[in-house]
């Protein structure tokens, strides 16, 4: 997940395993980057958990937290905040990540994406996988696309007819 203070910079997802580094970019936001290449944004998912290392006594004091903790990343609300990314520590405390310091390195930890994403329920880490599991993730995916599309072609026989019918089929 990246800020919409970081739209105008180059971004990618975040990958299981890698280390990053948070950055203040040209804008004045800060946001994660590899630490190869401090142009471009890495977009972290909501639910995604980080081990957070190399935070300042300052934070460590405001949000009850060690030198390294592990968080998970959130989206906190609007409520007239400019900026929106944020973590939740392991002692419930919830802040911007803009509240931490430049230089703060962070892990991404192995991961469910599908429980992430609301696609199954708690399985094993995709780190641990074999290159073959892939398949039943993206069945389920299409299996829940169907039963959307079908959803949407009943709302629209009863509303519409069937010639809303015949726009959503193409």
């Amino acid at each position: 997940m990246c800020d919409y203070s970081l739209e105008m910079y180059h971004s990618r997802l975040a990958r299981a395993g890698e280390r990053y580094v948070l950055h203040r970019f040209r804008s004045g936001s800060l946001g994660f980057v590899d630490p190869t290449d401090c142009e471009t944004a890495v977009c972290v998912p909501a639910g995604a958990r980080l081990r957070l290392e190399g935070i300042s006594p300052r934070v460590q004091q405001a949000y009850s937290l060690g030198w390294t903790a592990d968080v998970i990343m959130t989206r906190v609300s609007h409520s007239g905040r400019f900026y929106r990314d944020g973590v939740r520590a392991a002692n419930n405390r919830e802040f911007l990540l803009q509240s931490l310091d430049p230089g703060v390195c962070g892990v991404l930890l192995p991961r469910d994406l599908e429980a992430v994403f609301d696609l199954t329920g708690p399985q094993a880490t995709t780190v641990d996988r074999p290159e073959n599991a892939v398949a039943p993730i993206a069945a389920r995916a299409v299996e829940r696309f169907t039963h959307y599309l079908a959803r949407l072609r009943s709302r629209a026989i009863g509303s519409r007819g069937r010639r809303a019918l015949s726009m959503i089929d193409g």
